[in-house]
C-alpha cells in the first residue's frame, strides 16, 4: 500500500469522526455532556479568596485560568480552586463564576454537595451561594464553525508551510500538506494555484 493510498485513506478516516462526533454531539440533551463534579468544601482563605475543593481529589483544574480573564485560579497546593479578593463582586458572584468558567474549559458542572463542608462563610452567604447555584441557567456551549475548527485540527499551520516549502521547489511535500487539509475547501486560490503547479512540477518528464 503506497504511502499516498495511506495518507487519504486516514484523512477519510478523520473526516468521518468529525461528522459522527459532530451529530452524535448535535443529537445528545446538553446537560448529557456535563459531567457533574462536586465540591466538597468551601471556604473563605485568610487573605479573603473563595475557595472550592472538590470530592475529585484526582481532578485537577490546573488550566481554568484560561476560561476567562476574570482571575479565577487553580492553587495546586491546597488543591482548590480560589477566586480573587472581591472588591467590586460578593462572594456569591465569584462562586457563579467559578462554576461558569469551570463549565467553559472543562465541561463539568460543578455542584454542591449535601455534606459540603463549609468554613469561615457567614450563613447569609452561605443561602446566598446555594440559592445562586440552583438558579443557575444549564450551560448552553457555543457550536463551533467549520472555519474555526480547521485551525484547531492544524489546517492553517498546514497551508503555511506548503507556502514556504514551495518557495523552496520541494513539489511533493507541498503536495502531501495540502493534500492532509481536513477542511481543504478552506484553501484560497493561491493554495490551489500552489497545489496545481506543484502536481505538474513533481511528475517525471
Amino acid at each position: 500500500m503506497t504511502a499516498d493510498w495511506i495518507s487519504s485513506i486516514r484523512r477519510i478516516g478523520t473526516r468521518l469522526w468529525h461528522i459522527v462526533s459532530k451529530t452524535t454531539r448535535d443529537e445528545r440533551p446538553v446537560d448529557s455532556l456535563m459531567r457533574d463534579v462536586e465540591i466538597s468544601e468551601i471556604w473563605i482563605d485568610s487573605d479573603g479568596h473563595l475557595c472550592a475543593r472538590l470530592a475529585d481529589a484526582s481532578l485537577a483544574l490546573t488550566h481554568i485560568h484560561r476560561a476567562s480573564a476574570s482571575g479565577v485560579r487553580w492553587d495546586d497546593r491546597i488543591r482548590a480552586v480560589c477566586s480573587p479578593i472581591p472588591r467590586d463582586w460578593s462572594y456569591v458572584d465569584w462562586f457563579v463564576q467559578i462554576v461558569k468558567d469551570a463549565r467553559s474549559e472543562y465541561g463539568i458542572e460543578l455542584r454542591l454537595s449535601d455534606s459540603a463542608n463549609w468554613r469561615d462563610i457567614s450563613s447569609d452567604s452561605r443561602a446566598a451561594i446555594i440559592a445562586a447555584r440552583l438558579q443557575l441557567p444549564p450551560y448552553e456551549p457555543q457550536r463551533v464553525d467549520d472555519r474555526t475548527m480547521a485551525g484547531y485540527v492544524g489546517d492553517d499551520r498546514l497551508r503555511h508551510e506548503a507556502r514556504a516549502l514551495f518557495n523552496r521547489k520541494q513539489w511533493e511535500a507541498v503536495i502531501a500538506k495540502l493534500e492532509a487539509l481536513q477542511y481543504p475547501q478552506f484553501m484560497d486560490a493561491a493554495d490551489r494555484r500552489r497545489l496545481e503547479i506543484a502536481r505538474k512540477r513533481s511528475r517525471p518528464t
